[in-house]
C-alpha cells in the first residue's frame, strides 16, 4: 500500500505532504518512511483476504537461485596489475598484451 501511494501522489512528493495525507487516510501508521498498517486497516485487509480466498500462484520457495555468472575471464598484467576480461575463445588464440608493459597478461592474478 505504501508503494501504491507513491504511485498515486507521484514520487516527486517523497514522504511529505500529499503522501502523508493519503497514507493516514487509508490507515497506515508510523513514520512516513516506514509505514505499517494500523489496527483498522489490518482488520479490513484480513476481511478482504477471507472474501477473495487463496492467491492463485505456485508455491514460493526460499531457496536462492544461483546468480548467473559471467563468461568473461579475468586476465591481468603480472607487472602492473592492469586488468581486462576476455572470453575463453579469445584467450585460446592468445593472451592480451599489457598496453603499458608490453608483456603477456595472465589468468588468475
Amino acid at each position: 500500500m505504501h508503494e501504491i501511494i507513491h504511485a498515486i501522489v507521484g514520487t516527486h512528493e517523497g514522504h511529505k505532504g500529499p503522501f502523508v495525507t493519503l497514507a493516514r487516510a487509508v490507515g497506515l501508521e508510523g513514520k512516513p518512511t516506514a509505514t505499517n498498517p494500523g489496527k483498522a486497516l489490518t482488520r479490513r485487509l484480513n476481511a478482504l483476504i477471507g472474501e477473495l480466498g487463496p492467491y492463485p500462484h505456485a508455491t514460493l520457495s526460499l531457496i536462492q537461485i544461483k546468480k548467473a555468472g559471467t563468461r568473461l575471464i579475468k586476465v591481468a598484467c603480472p607487472a602492473c596489475g592492469y586488468t581486462v576480461r576476455a572470453t575463453r575463445k579469445w584467450l585460446e588464440i592468445g593472451s592480451p598484451i599489457c598496453p603499458t608493459d608490453k608483456i603477456d597478461m595472465e589468468e588468475g592474478i
